[in-house]
């Protein structure tokens, strides 16, 4: 039998990083779609049920995408104290409703900006015929348009997230940036120059993410753009002193469905 101690350091803390879509639908991404209020009595009673499915996770930490630097702790102390009610961000809807019930007296921001020159890259498409991107483009916006709109209709808020959570989602979410790096010529490599924007952006998210952490013990809850998830669940999974946790564990059965 091995000793407590030694059950000590072989522990890891674990880390579940729970894409999201945007509940205010700010109208901020390439994608635009109409979703049904959050704010609604019936989307928030689903709230509260996906609050039971979160609080089995006993999450010791919660991080939230949002800049470091941000005043959202103020916010969400005035949240605690019964002095605001809830926006219809995710940040607050799932952020500041957890941690207020497991009585953290913070949330831990660890977005960082982006730079990527996306209209850039649409130029050089345009400029180098580089047609199929271009359709590819309004085909993909057009299709997650309208299947982000069904998915909306037909599903609960953790229903939601388990398809935005589902291996086959993360991946199409994935691929265009994969398809954006045969955009080049003999000196120009915009697609990779965007894809490491974002892969960079990414990268900062987890060394944030990295210095919440400091205890074998803790069980930090990363809640983030669905686009986020691939790569950081990538990351956490690859550290040989970190345990990646599936959402889907936490999440419903979507029985029927195909993202594709």
């Amino acid at each position: 039998m091995a000793s407590s101690g030694a059950s000590e350091l072989s522990a890891k803390a674990k880390v579940l990083v729970l894409g999201t879509y945007h509940m205010a639908n700010p109208g901020l991404d390439y994608v635009k779609a109409k979703i049904r209020a959050t704010l609604s009595v019936e989307r928030q009673s689903e709230v509260q049920l996906l609050m039971s499915r979160l609080l089995r996770y006993e999450p010791t930490q919660i991080a939230v995408e949002v800049l470091p630097g941000s005043r959202m702790n103020e916010r969400y102390a005035s949240y605690r104290e019964g002095r605001i009610s809830l926006s219809a961000d995710e940040v607050e809807q799932i952020g500041f409703r957890l941690g207020k019930m497991l009585g953290h007296s913070r949330l831990y921001a660890v977005d960082h900006p982006g730079d990527m020159d996306f209209e850039g890259l649409k130029a050089f498409a345009e400029e180098h015929r580089e047609l199929w991107f271009l359709e590819k483009l309004e085909r993909v916006r057009k299709d997650i348009a309208e299947k982000t709109e069904e998915i909306d209709r037909r599903f609960t808020v953790a229903q939601l997230l388990a398809i935005h959570n589902s291996t086959e989602s993360l991946a199409f979410s994935h691929s265009i940036y994969i398809d954006m790096l045969r955009l080049s010529s003999e000196d120009s490599y915009p697609g990779v120059d965007v894809v490491a924007g974002w892969y960079r952006r990414n990268m900062a998210i987890y060394a944030n993410i990295r210095r919440m952490i400091g205890s074998p013990q803790d069980r930090v809850l990363v809640i983030i753009g669905a686009g986020h998830a691939k790569l950081l669940g990538d990351f956490v999974a690859e550290a040989d002193d970190l345990d990646l946790v599936d959402p889907l564990d936490y999440l419903p059965d979507v029985p029927g469905f195909r993202w594709s």
